[in-house]
């Protein structure tokens, strides 16, 4: 049997800055900034929109699924995207 997995949407209120020719997504709320490549960009891009399948998400950005999955590993270590345990870290910030 097949199980249909999602990515989780990007998370509310964070912002993409630039600081000295580079792209950050940057978290007001627990003040920490994520560097993004190309490929990150696109990828916050496609994920505000909401939660995605790893096909959905790839054929968005036209990337392959390792260098997505990467990225999406980046913003889930950093809190970045709408899971329980984001929402658990945020309570310690507000």
């Amino acid at each position: 049997m097949r199980v249909r997995c999602t990515i989780p949407a990007l998370r509310e209120g964070l912002d993409v800055i630039e600081l000295q020719g580079r792209s950050y997504l940057q978290d007001p709320v627990r003040r920490v900034r994520v560097p993004l490549d190309e490929l990150g960009l696109k990828l916050c891009e496609a994920l505000r929109s909401g939660p995605l399948t790893p096909a959905e998400l790839t054929s968005r950005v036209g990337a392959g699924r390792l260098d997505s999955y990467e990225r999406v590993s980046l913003l889930n270590r950093h809190v970045m995207l709408s899971t329980p345990r984001a929402a658990e870290s945020l309570k310690l910030h507000l």
